[in-house]
């Protein structure tokens, strides 16, 4: 995602009544990686998503399978 301010985002802890602030939450929660580049008009924020599948429902890989991917049917 790019914009065209050069502040650099500050994630912070939203409380559960507040209408946002939660994107960096699904981030942290999503990503392998995550950082900010500077742009010549501003910045991009860039993610990395694993696209491993984990074994059980709670491991460390997200379960859900990466948008694209072909599901296997055995």
């Amino acid at each position: 995602m790019t914009d065209r301010d050069a502040m650099l985002p500050r994630p912070r802890s939203p409380s559960g009544m507040d209408e946002s602030g939660f994107g960096f939450v699904l981030v942290e929660a999503l990503a392998d990686k995550w950082g900010v580049r500077e742009t010549a008009g501003g910045k991009a924020v860039w993610i990395e998503l694993s696209t491993e599948q984990a074994d059980e429902p709670g491991d460390e890989l997200s379960a859900i399978p990466a948008c694209g991917a072909a599901s296997e049917k055995g």
